[in-house]
């Protein structure tokens, strides 16, 4: 999966085709892999690999504009009281879905429903859909310790 930015870097000469190697950093603490490439035009472009290495963090993908931007735009208008709360109440959920997840027949009788009478299909898929939910919450806050 690569990012290609052009940089339009233009010399007074012909670049050979080439190029250089190397780790960069995106502002936000991740470190990607870069490849400077070089054309005879004299634009460089910088293709950059978000595969390689650590894995970009859930407030540099919300701060330009992917998943949970939202949540960033609202914690950004937080006071830092606010979203240490914040964090504390998704912390609470996150402990509470790992408890569903470690006993998920005590988690869907609790709510009043029967576990037996949940085709396998639904049994199978509760446990996915808690953990989807506790990796949402733990990238929200990810984005409030960020913010501090």
């Amino acid at each position: 999966d690569f990012e290609v930015v052009n940089l339009g870097v233009r010399g007074p000469r012909n670049y050979y085709v080439g190029e250089a190697e190397g780790d960069v950093g995106d502002g936000d603490g991740d470190v990607l892999r870069a490849v400077l490439v070089h054309n005879k035009g004299g634009e460089s472009t910088l293709v950059v690999s978000r595969s390689l290495g650590a894995a970009e963090s859930a407030y540099s993908i919300a701060k330009r504009g992917g998943q949970h931007s939202g949540f960033l735009r609202q914690a950004e208008r937080m006071t830092s009281a606010q979203r240490q709360r914040a964090s504390r109440s998704l912390q609470k959920q996150i402990e509470a879905h790992e408890a569903k997840i470690a006993d998920p027949r005590a988690a869907v009788e609790a709510s009043g429903n029967s576990w037996d009478s949940l085709d396998p299909r639904q049994q199978a898929a509760l446990p996915d859909y808690w953990q989807g939910e506790i990796d949402n919450w733990t990238a929200q806050q990810q984005i409030l310790h960020a913010l501090e």
